[in-house]
């Protein structure tokens, strides 16, 4: 499986895009944080095609560039206020 994040670090906007992600049935959904300091951040919920291909328009509070992680889990349809790390699908760095 494979996240991109395109995003200028000033902009509180973003794009991410994966692939190679497993279909979820309706009673789950994938779900983006953002990080800073071991905090996460509940930025968007998001499905993937039969393929695995899926994208979300990320629009955060404050500039991404303020984060140093993003993570994608899969959660409970309508997504969670805490991520479910048992389900953690995706981890990284913000490189700038």
């Amino acid at each position: 499986s494979q996240a991109k994040l395109y995003v200028t670090p000033s902009s509180s906007s973003a794009l991410l895009v994966v692939a190679g992600l497993k279909p979820l049935g309706p009673d789950q959904t994938y779900e983006f944080w953002l990080m800073r300091g071991g905090q996460a951040k509940p930025e968007g919920i998001f499905n993937v095609d039969e393929h695995g291909n899926g994208r979300l328009l990320v629009q955060s509070t404050e500039p991404i560039g303020n984060f140093d992680q993003v993570g994608i889990t899969i959660e409970k349809a309508g997504g969670a206020q805490i991520p479910t790390l048992s389900q953690l699908v995706f981890a990284g760095s913000i490189r700038q």
